[in-house]
């Protein structure tokens, strides 16, 4: 919260909500395994890093089963 907080691009509401949200998706993972990658999005470039490296395999995996 903190960091969303420190940019000052939403209000308290917005960011109230947009917790909310994680929260529920947290949850929803840990009760379901619903999602297949987790980035955590503490440092932007490793993060988009990550994200990058997922996309080019997931793009090589889906060549490779045709």
């Amino acid at each position: 919260k903190q960091r969303i907080t420190s940019r000052e691009t939403e209000t308290n509401e917005q960011i109230n909500k947009r917790l909310t949200i994680a929260k529920s998706e947290v949850m929803a993972e840990e009760r379901e395994n619903a999602f297949k990658y987790h980035i955590v999005n503490d440092n932007f470039a490793d993060a988009l890093a990550i994200l990058t490296s997922i996309i080019h395999y997931e793009l090589e995996a889906a060549q490779t089963s045709f």
